[in-house]
Formats: structure tokens, C-alpha cells, sequence
């Protein structure tokens, strides 16, 4: 995946929330973070996606407590 095709999901879908994970996993996967949150703010987009560092916690969802 390119930080083209991410900046293509987010226009394609206008009102979802991007998460981006699994970068700079891999060898062959050459999107960085850093890349891609420059891509986003240059987009205009950086509001609209998480690129959470590793070990980062993110909650979805609008309920809290315990059911």
C-alpha cells in the first residue's frame, strides 16, 4: 500500500475514520510513518487518519465503562 492509496480511501470514503497499521513492518514495505503523516498533512487529511507509533493504544467506539 502507497500513502497515495490511503489519501484515495480517505476522499473515496468521506466520513471514515482511517487507522493505518502494519507499516515499517516488513522489509518489502516501503510506506513509512513519517511519509505518510507528511502525505496526510500535505492532503489535508491528517485529522482523518491515526498512524499510531508501535506499542500505541488506540480506542474506537463511543461506549466506555463495562457492560
Amino acid at each position: 500500500m502507497t500513502d497515495e492509496d490511503v489519501v484515495s480511501v480517505c476522499r473515496a470514503l468521506s466520513t471514515t475514520r482511517v487507522v493505518a497499521v502494519h507499516m515499517e513492518a516488513l522489509n518489502h514495505c516501503p510506506l513509512t510513518r513519517d511519509g505518510l503523516r507528511e502525505t496526510l498533512r500535505r492532503e489535508g487529511l491528517f485529522d482523518r487518519v491515526a498512524v499510531p507509533d508501535d506499542g500505541d493504544t488506540i480506542c474506537v467506539g463511543g461506549r466506555s465503562g463495562s457492560r
